[in-house]
């Protein structure tokens, strides 16, 4: 799929970090933005930010990527969209003998099952609209296994391998969708 002015995206993990970057760039191609994340003051300021150096439209939904219902209720106020970058991500290292299993179980909420959900709400509109896009932001730790982080590999191995399935369904079902996943190394 072509980037084209006046598209929309859908980015998740869009308060700090590589999410805020991946936005500022689609904004400076010209796309309309959607931003999600758990802080609703950051969103904000980063989209002002974005406004006022794009003039591109910027939305802001707060949300948590852990929270099943909150997903469908995101796709919901984002409306049609073109891309979708899932972004967000819980990365920590620490022995796994010390971590919780509410924390392995939210690592996998936002990393994995979040992604794949929040895909699945956004499908069927693509599909309808005869254009979409997914961009799955994985890891180099989603290729190569990373030691005291291994809820995190785990995850973006899953990622990896979602999307890898996903577009060759696409790409087998002739959908005008498809999918990626980028793995990079660990940054700020």
């Amino acid at each position: 799929m072509e980037i084209e002015k006046g598209q929309v995206a859908l980015v998740t993990g869009a308060s700090r970090g590589l999410g805020v970057e991946i936005a500022r760039q689609l904004a400076q191609r010209g796309l309309d933005l959607v931003l999600a994340a758990r802080s609703a003051a950051a969103l904000d300021a980063v989209a002002a930010d974005l406004r006022a150096a794009s003039g591109r439209r910027v939305r802001t939904v707060a949300t948590d990527l852990a929270d099943l219902g909150a997903l469908e209720a995101l796709a919901e106020a984002a409306g049609p969209i073109d891309i979708l970058v899932n972004s967000a991500g819980i990365e920590g290292a620490q022995a796994y003998d010390e971590r919780s299993a509410a924390e392995i179980a939210q690592t996998i909420a936002v990393n994995l099952t979040g992604p794949m959900l929040l895909t699945r709400a956004v499908l069927p509109g693509m599909l309808a609209r005869g254009r979409g896009y997914i961009v799955n932001i994985a890891s180099v730790a989603g290729l190569v296994a990373v030691p005291f982080n291994e809820p995190y590999s785990a995850t973006k191995f899953g990622l990896v391998g979602f999307t890898r399935a996903l577009r060759m369904t696409a790409q087998a079902s002739g959908w005008p969708v498809s999918a990626s996943a980028v793995c990079p190394g660990f940054i700020d």
